[in-house]
């Protein structure tokens, strides 16, 4: 894409059956077993300029509304021992995993957790806890440099990822799967020294609740207009909701100025409106537009592709990633566009994100 983004993708594949937190009785009037389902992180890249890029992963949480507003009450607290869990915190694993992300590739992935059971609840985040020492995390350079990176204070509780829409666990046999979205271009970050800061940026990328998709979005633009309930990027609305996190120095949509550069991660709610799961403010400079959204619509006539209700322009010049360019594109396939305004949205650049 125009940002040469190299992404890492973890693929949460988190079958769950649901099951109460006390053991209870079947019809006979036995005791029936805690529902069971399998949890299995996968984890593949494409190439980026690096040799090696190494995180380690010491604890991976399912969190409830509830539970983040613990685990948000309790950050500067220490619990390692794992034996103690908190109110609507499930923990995944809690065995320390460390990766070079960069070498699983070609089919190669690394499960970290399987067969957790999980009970029934509506849960809203993920969050990865990082380990926090010297060596766990670091680059090699190409030129075989190795940088140690420290995990950034804000995170040390763990890189939070907030979950779209419905993700519940309602009924017996519910099951869910869930795929996130390492960002190595934003988090392995070059400075002008060639010394690298660790900014970990994991996304949702999507969201299956019993085989149904839980739609997951992003705009990156500029802001149209910020209310106290929305959040306009490009003309694309956001409704604002308490479930909406803001990141970088932000803390609200009054922070947020007409023209400034920002991304923002959501779902598309039931009644086809859009809701805000993450805004964060990208650095000064040149704005960086793109849309990551199911295609609405395709016309190979007009040389147009549709997503999240706007029309972008195809020309000769748009790359795709893919054989066959528009033609070969559908209603309903996740894409990310990179696009530039002139009278309009034009496409640079159109990658399928569901390969």
């Amino acid at each position: 894409m125009t940002r040469f983004r190299h992404t890492f993708l973890l693929a949460f594949s988190l079958l769950i059956t649901a099951g109460l937190l006390w053991v209870g009785c079947d019809s006979s009037g036995g005791l029936s077993e805690p529902a069971q389902g399998t949890f299995t992180l996968n984890l593949t890249d494409d190439p980026a300029d690096l040799d090696s890029a190494v995180v380690t992963i010491d604890r991976v949480t399912l969190v409830t509304e509830d539970g983040a507003e613990n685990e948000d009450d309790d950050e500067g607290d220490d619990d390692d021992d794992g034996e103690d869990e908190e109110e609507g915190v499930v923990t995944l694993t809690d065995q320390t995993h460390t990766i070079d992300l960069l070498r699983l590739q070609n089919g190669i992935d690394s499960t970290l957790a399987e067969d957790v059971t999980v009970p029934e609840g509506e849960y809203t985040q993920l969050r990865l806890v990082l380990k926090d020492s010297t060596g766990a995390n670091y680059v090699v350079t190409n030129s075989g440099e190795k940088q140690d990176l420290q995990v950034p204070s804000g995170v040390q509780s763990g890189i939070k990822i907030i979950l779209p829409g419905e993700v519940e666990v309602e009924n017996d046999g519910d099951q869910l799967s869930v795929t996130l979205d390492f960002d190595a271009e934003e988090s392995f970050v070059e400075t002008g020294s060639g010394q690298h800061i660790f900014k970990p940026t994991v996304r949702v990328k999507n969201v299956f609740v019993n085989g149904e998709t839980v739609q997951t979005v992003s705009v990156d633009g500029a802001v149209s207009a910020a209310t106290s309930s929305t959040v306009s990027v490009d003309s694309i609305d956001f409704a604002v909701t308490n479930r909406t996190d803001f990141d970088d120095g932000v803390s609200g949509p009054g922070d947020l100025q007409a023209g400034q550069a920002v991304e923002v991660e959501g779902t598309i709610r039931s009644d086809g409106t859009f809701e805000a799961l993450d805004v964060e403010r990208e650095e000064e400079g040149e704005v960086e537009r793109s849309i990551t959204a199911p295609l609405e619509s395709v016309s190979t006539t007009d040389s147009t592709l549709t997503q999240l209700g706007v029309t972008i322009q195809v020309t000769e010049n748009t790359e795709f990633d893919t054989d066959g360019g528009l033609s070969a594109l559908e209603s309903g396939v996740q894409v990310e566009t990179d696009y530039f305004l002139d009278n309009g949205r034009v496409a640079t650049e159109v990658e399928r994100e569901d390969d």
